[in-house]
């Protein structure tokens, strides 16, 4: 399970060859669980890490929104 977890997202990162310099959105479908996540990478070496603490929504067709 990917969600919040850091060891397994690192890992993934790692197992992608996901460079540290890579743009890197990190969104909680559920509310704030990943808040703290981008501290969690930023020190482990990765530059651009944000956090998404707004809803997204993505309908079949790939349209996205965000709302507040």
């Amino acid at each position: 399970d990917i969600n919040a977890n850091q060891a397994i997202i690192s890992e993934v990162l790692a197992a992608n060859n996901v460079s540290k310099d890579q743009l890197i959105l990190i969104h909680c479908a559920a509310g704030g669980r990943a808040a703290g996540m981008p501290d969690h990478f930023v020190a482990q070496g990765y530059k651009n890490i944000f956090y998404l603490a707004h809803a997204i929504f993505i309908d079949a067709q790939g349209n996205f929104t965000f709302t507040r």
